[in-house]
């Protein structure tokens, strides 16, 4: 972080509040107040209706993208999201679920 300009660090900030914040963003919380709602698309994006685009919408943020492939590259990464994937896949009866994670994560922590 020290050797970041203020204009980086004020960016990461920035783009690691997105994440934090994003399933809270129209709950009118002070904290958020210098955010547009539409700011968080980059995190519903990726969660909700996935696509090519919104993926590419995501890593264009460096923050976005180093944090994903950190987790991806985790061993407690990988296996915190196994757990809430075959969590999801189970309450939700869902198929395919958890392999398509398993690919998702080698695929881009390559």
């Amino acid at each position: 972080m020290k050797s970041l300009t203020a204009n980086e660090k004020f960016q990461f900030y920035r783009e690691l509040t997105l994440p934090l914040f994003a399933n809270r963003c129209k709950k009118g919380h002070k904290c958020l107040e210098k955010f547009e709602v539409l700011e968080f698309d980059v995190i519903h994006g990726v969660c909700g209706l996935f696509s090519t685009t919104k993926l590419t919408n995501f890593y264009m943020k460096p923050t976005l993208a180093f944090l994903f492939i950190w987790f991806a590259k985790s061993v407690e990464g990988k296996s915190y999201a196994l757990r809430k994937f075959k969590k999801y896949q189970t309450d939700n009866k869902l198929k395919g679920f958890v392999s398509e994670m398993k690919k998702g994560t080698h695929k881009y922590a390559e």
